[in-house]
């Protein structure tokens, strides 16, 4: 009965098979019955379905998780350019304004370098190897590292250095050679969970290695610091250890440092103070399945930076003062109301950083279409060409008849303000819930998100409007009570208002604030998501071509298609 339900063979084969095993069975009592020809054809027919079902499922997981692709434009010139947009697009002539607000806007081609044109990079990762860690965060972290190793180009340099109690380098900057490369996967599997935390060590040994390094120095270098917990060996004490690093980076003004925090028992405040230090980002990890997003996003990132030392020179003409100037960036007041030096650190290709200027604009004389009211200039280090480099720009407003009326507002203009509105409120709701005032700081933030609502840019439906709103809803839930917000709303709330000063994008969960995202990023976070499902996706083809030779063709185009894609 057994073998005439599941034997999976055409009615011919199967009765031949049948009558072959009746003439050979031999046990007494024992018969067996016959198969009516339409029961066969039934039970293989059914079979089949089964299969061609599963068959038809298989297909439809990986085209879901094979990237898609899509035709896009790049520039073929990599240079930052300027721009500006004022508060009124005309404003008459017999009008003068004691606050009028206008921005200046530094802009990144959409650039994508091939492996030989892109800038090499000198990457160290600071790698927690605290008792913490032990576990499903281990295993990720070396998962997610490996990944890192993989994306890797001969250009590049790797270091690895693993802190608990002490901290070591468990691999010099090395070349990412195949060679080089499988000198690095032997020296992660080395790196195992052991004692307390020595944060401090563990990142000035990092920077250490950068300060210190030979050879053909690459030009985008920077430090990946990831823990799990608080500071409880070597320097404990936060001011000191963040002032230690900024002793340490002056000189070197290059190197950026992105900091990752796992979980709810890290120091937040002070990651995040070391990752601003240095011009980079903090990374606010929920649980351990997100290292791989976070990490993916930073590399997306800085494989694609196209400038470093930006340096933005604002003045202005006579008759114009500068009020203040509205930026997260270090500002250098060089003459009061007149001359301002901004400090922007790097950039990504297709980010935008925009400094909103409040300056007064006097009468005029004349109508005129080009009166000057700012003067920009910035210089930069461009990494694709390998060269400095320099822009300018000259601010204008069109002044018409003394009759006239105001011209339309600009929206670019009303999205900045309300982006720092946003910053600003999430600031003043942290320092409010960081001394457990939660119902004050969720009031903070029900008041900014009813201005924001207003504004034209949100009511407007403007691309990235609806991101704000988001980006508000998303910390409510975290004031629901004290613990939620330690174990988790104070590290959401310094992550938001990071990527809304800096305007890059730095998440790993789903309140990701995706105006700032940017292609490589989003690139590379698909990739280390997908490797895991790629691995599990693997293992079913592996498994239903053991299974049936019916799915061999299947499996294997399939199989050729998720390692086609991998490659590219």
């Amino acid at each position: 009965e057994y073998m005439g339900t599941h034997i999976e063979h055409s009615n011919r084969e199967s009765e031949q098979l049948l009558s072959m095993v009746r003439t050979s069975w031999t046990r007494p009592g024992v018969s067996v019955p016959p198969v009516h020809p339409r029961q066969q054809h039934s039970l293989s027919f059914m079979h089949m379905n089964w299969m061609l079902w599963i068959a038809l499922l298989i297909v439809l997981i990986a085209l879901f998780l094979l990237p898609q692709t899509t035709t896009t434009a790049y520039a073929t010139d990599p240079s930052l350019t300027l721009a500006f947009d004022n508060e009124y697009s005309t404003v008459p002539i017999s009008t003068a304004f004691t606050s009028f607000i206008t921005t200046v806007s530094i802009r990144a081609p959409k650039f994508s370098p091939t492996s030989h044109t892109r800038a090499g990079i000198d990457l160290v990762a600071v790698l927690d190897r605290s008792g913490s860690m032990q576990g499903d965060k281990m295993k990720m972290l070396h998962k997610t590292v490996s990944r890192i190793i993989e994306q890797l180009n001969p250009n590049d340099r790797l270091a690895l250095v693993a802190y608990d109690s002490v901290d070591e380098v468990v691999l010099p900057l090395t070349q990412m050679s195949a060679q080089g490369k499988e000198s690095a996967r032997h020296a992660l599997q080395n790196i195992r969970d052991g004692g307390p935390t020595n944060l401090s060590g563990g990142l000035w040994r990092g920077l250490h290695v950068l300060k210190n390094r030979e050879g053909e120095m690459n030009d985008v270098t920077s430090v990946l610091l990831l823990t799990d917990g608080l500071a409880n060996a070597g320097v404990v004490d936060a001011e000191k250890l963040v002032e230690g690093t900024k002793n340490l980076l002056r000189e070197m003004k290059t190197t950026s440092i992105y900091s990752f925090g796992i979980g709810h028992d890290h120091d937040s405040n002070l990651l995040s103070s070391i990752a601003q230090s240095a011009h980079g980002a903090y990374y606010f990890i929920k649980s351990s399945s997100q290292i791989p997003i976070a990490f993916g996003d930073c590399l997306g990132g800085l494989m694609s930076v196209l400038a470093q030392n930006i340096v933005l020179t604002v003045t202005v003409p006579e008759g114009v003062t500068i009020n203040s100037i509205s930026t997260a960036f270090q500002t250098t007041e060089v003459v009061p109301n007149k001359k301002y030096i901004i400090n922007i650190g790097d950039m990504f290709s297709e980010e935008k950083r925009d400094i909103l200027v409040d300056v007064t604009l006097p009468v005029a004389e004349l109508e005129t279409s080009e009166q000057p009211l700012l003067l920009s200039n910035i210089e930069y280090t461009n990494i694709i060409e390998r060269r400095l480099a320099n822009a300018n720009l000259v601010t204008v407003i069109n002044r018409t008849g003394p009759n006239s009326v105001l011209g339309s507002k600009s929206l670019n203009v009303d999205a900045q303000r309300q982006r720092i509105r946003i910053a600003t409120a999430i600031s003043n709701a942290q320092k409010l819930a960081d001394t457990g005032q939660l119902k004050q700081a969720a009031e903070v933030i029900e008041d900014a998100r009813k201005v924001i609502a207003q504004s034209d840019f949100v009511r407007s439906n403007a691309p990235g409007s609806d991101s704000l709103l988001r980006d508000l809803d998303s910390l409510t839930p975290m004031m629901a009570s004290a613990d939620t917000y330690r174990s988790e709303g104070t590290h959401q709330f310094r992550n938001k208002a990071n990527q809304h000063n800096t305007q890059r994008a730095s998440g790993s969960y789903s309140g990701y604030s995706s105006m700032y995202d940017t292609s490589s990023k989003s690139s590379f976070r698909m990739d280390f998501e997908d490797a895991e499902m790629d691995d599990l996706l693997v293992l079913v083809l592996l498994i239903l071509f053991l299974m049936s030779p019916l799915l061999i063709c299947v499996s294997l185009c399939l199989c050729v298609c998720l390692w086609w894609s991998r490659k590219k």
